[in-house]
C-alpha cells in the first residue's frame, strides 16, 4: 500500500514537472520568436548606419521625440497640451500663439526638422533610401 501511494505521488509530481517543463518550453519559444521579430525589424537600420544623411536625420528625429516626451511630461496644463497636440496634428502654427514659449520652440523645431527632412529626401541620392513622410 505504501509503495502504491509512493508511486501515485511520484506520478503526480512527474506530471506536474512535465507540465512546468512544457510551460517553460513555450515561454522560451515565444521569447525566441520575439527576439527574431526584433532582429528582423532592426535589419533596416543597416542602411541607416551606412548612410551619413540617414543617420543625421534619425538622430534629429530621436531628439525631437525626446523634446516632445519631455514637453508632455513636464510642461503645460492639460488644456495647453491638448492645443499643442492639435497644432502638431494639423501642422497649424496659428494654434500655438497662446502656448508657452517652450512649446512654441518645440513646435518650431519639429517644423524645421520636417522641412529639412523634405529637402534632404527630395534629393535623388537619398530619395530611395529614406521614405518621405506626409503629414496628415
Amino acid at each position: 500500500m505504501v509503495g502504491h501511494c509512493f508511486q501515485l505521488a511520484l506520478s503526480v509530481l512527474q506530471t506536474k514537472a512535465e507540465a512546468e517543463i512544457d510551460k517553460a518550453r513555450k515561454v522560451i519559444s515565444e521569447k525566441d520568436a520575439e527576439l527574431h521579430d526584433a532582429e528582423e525589424s532592426l535589419t533596416g537600420l543597416k542602411e541607416v548606419v551606412e548612410n551619413r544623411t540617414a543617420r543625421m536625420l534619425m538622430t534629429k528625429l530621436v531628439v525631437c521625440i525626446s523634446f516632445l516626451d519631455d514637453t508632455y511630461d513636464a510642461y503645460g496644463t492639460l488644456q495647453e497640451l491638448e492645443l499643442f497636440t492639435q497644432a502638431i496634428q494639423r501642422w497649424d502654427i496659428s494654434l500655438i500663439k497662446s502656448l508657452p514659449e517652450c512649446m512654441k520652440a518645440v513646435f518650431n523645431t519639429i517644423l524645421e526638422m520636417w522641412d529639412e527632412m523634405e529637402s534632404v529626401t527630395s534629393k535623388d541620392e537619398i530619395s530611395d533610401e529614406v521614405p518621405i513622410l506626409e503629414p496628415n
